[in-house]
Formats: C-alpha cells, structure tokens, sequence
C-alpha cells in the first residue's frame, strides 16, 4: 500500500478460496477473517477534509477493521514557530486510533519546494508527532522507532508499515531493513500474509 491510491485489503487473495457470511472459506482446510482496511493519504493538513472522512469513518465502523494513513498527514511543521501543525487531527475523534507511516512531507521542518534542502525530523521525533496513539492500535513496534506491524486475529494477515523517508544507507535505514528482514522472516515461518503500508515506492525511496 502507497499513497495515492485506495485498497480494499481482503485476505485470503486466492482464487481458491469463496466468500461465505464475511469469511474467506476453502472447505477442506479453515476460515479466515476477511480484514477490511480502510486507507487514505496524502492530507497536507486540510482539516475540512479530514474531518469529512472521519465524519463518515465514525458512523461506519463496521464496514472496516483499521483506518491507515501512509503519509503527508500535514505539508510541513516548522518547530521554530511553536504551532501544533497536528492541531487539527487531534481535534478529531478517533484520530488516535488511526495506523499512520511517515511520509517526505511530515518530516519536513520548513516550507520550501527543494527536496534537497529539507530538513528533515529523526525517526523518534516523528514518532512522537505522528503516531503519538501508537499504543491504541496494537501493533508491534521497536521504541522510538516509525516502522511497525500489525497481525490480525482470527487472520493470517501481517500488515506492515514503513519509513521510506529514511536517508539511504543512514544508521535508521539499515537498522529498518534488519527488522524488516526478521518480521518477514518470521512471518514466512509462521505462514503469514503480508501486505506492506508506506508513502513512496521502495525505488523512491530518499537518497
């Protein structure tokens, strides 16, 4: 899952499998709970439309198991100004519960169209400023750090999430990708179905 797109996640994605009263059968082996997620990105800090969403999120709970936002939660947040740029997210109710991976913008520090130039917040800054609920959603995830997964119960699904704002080859993306290496491993031990939740593309990751 990247930003720019909406995904219906339905688990088992096996031609072999039929639906049956919101279970994902294949009768000679066992069910499996169909998990709905319900994603957006890409905000920019609009909170008119951001409250629209929720508004509707809100009063259709049952329609989906996990609201994830891969990134731009806000165009930029410059510390320097002492302004609470996620304000208006808090503002709005179960903004809290919302699984979040950071994108390019919500590590941005000032405003100012140079990639290049951008200074960008470390990964337990960005923590804290974004995934300040991280506790409610019952994830997996190494202190101080923006990368998490998630197993659903009654489910074989493993969703993952992603700092792709990482500088390249920097300490934080190393360690990322060590961790990554182990979750996957474990889930291929552990048969698990993995979906992967960032802002960029891999091949756009920073450099």
């Amino acid at each position: 899952l990247t930003s720019g797109a909406v995904y219906n996640v339905r688990y088992p994605l096996n031609d072999s499998y039929r639906w049956q009263d919101g279970y994902a059968y294949d009768p000679y082996t066992y069910h499996q709970k169909v998990v709905t997620i319900l994603h957006c990105s890409d905000i920019h800090g609009y909170a008119g439309e951001f409250q629209t969403l929720m508004e509707w999120a809100n009063d259709n709970t049952s329609l989906y198991d996990d609201i994830l936002f891969t990134g731009d939660i806000v165009d930029y947040y410059n510390e320097e100004t002492g302004t609470d740029y996620m304000a208006f997210w808090k503002a709005v109710n179960n903004s809290e519960k919302i699984l979040v991976t950071i994108g390019n913008h919500d590590a941005k520090n000032q405003a100012t169209s140079s990639v290049a130039n951008w200074e960008r917040k470390n990964m337990a800054r960005s923590r804290e400023l974004y995934m300040y609920g991280i506790e409610n959603w019952g994830v997996t995830s190494p202190t101080g750090k923006t990368y998490w997964y998630k197993d659903y119960d009654n489910s074989d699904l493993r969703l993952i999430g992603l700092d792709t704002n990482v500088i390249a080859n920097s300490a934080d993306d190393v360690a990322q990708q060590s961790w990554l290496a182990d979750v996957l491993s474990d889930a291929k031990t552990n048969s698990k179905c993995v979906v992967i939740a960032e802002h960029y593309q891999p091949s756009n990751a920073v450099t």
